[in-house]
């Protein structure tokens, strides 16, 4: 196996969810997680003190740019949004990600006899 490129299959996936749902519109952390929980039916959840480092560390990537905003009436907020290189690592992550899916489900198909 090449641990390399496998390794971005292990370290990158988090990362790599973040990107994806910041693609459609600028969310807060909040909005990230609950987003991911449900769009996985709960299946996928961000544990407590996981998003922020991740969000710190694509921010100083530039992949996404993190805005202050002022809600009338409400604590202010950081919105998270996908710079043009955030953009195009992600679109990167996902083909890569579906191809490697793909792989793994061939695999299983083929020796699930």
């Amino acid at each position: 196996m090449r641990t390399k490129k496998n390794a971005f299959f292990i370290n990158g996936g988090p990362s790599m969810l973040v990107l994806t749902l910041l693609r459609e519109q600028g969310r807060y952390g909040y909005d990230i997680a609950k987003e991911l929980e449900k769009i996985s039916a709960g299946k996928l959840q961000f544990q407590q003190g996981t998003l922020y480092p991740i969000l710190h560390k694509l921010e100083k990537a530039n992949l996404i740019q993190g805005l202050w905003e002022y809600p009338e009436g409400e604590r202010a907020r950081r919105i998270y949004v996908l710079t043009e290189q955030g953009r195009a690592e992600a679109d990167r992550q996902i083909e890569a990600w579906t191809e490697y899916a793909g792989a793994v489900h061939q695999v299983i198909r083929e020796t699930s006899g």
